[in-house]
């Protein structure tokens, strides 16, 4: 079975997510996982408009997986 390397690069950061109690930068995922930043933003967007994950602001703000309350 083949996936897309954006595919790819999603789960890969939903794997680092979910390991992970507070909330992650951007620059900070991309660098973990090993792509480019910019396609990082992208995928988080994908992923926070579909729910997966949830964007925080601010200084200790960042990126986590949604958990329903």
């Amino acid at each position: 079975m083949r996936i897309t390397q954006e595919a790819d690069y999603a789960l890969r950061i939903t794997s680092l997510l979910a390991a992970s109690d507070v909330p992650i930068g951007a620059p900070q995922i991309a660098e973990s996982v090993c792509i480019p930043p910019r396609f990082a933003m992208k995928i988080l967007r994908k992923l926070s408009l579909l729910g997966v994950v949830r964007a925080t602001r601010g200084v200790s703000g960042g990126y986590s997986l949604y958990a329903k309350p």
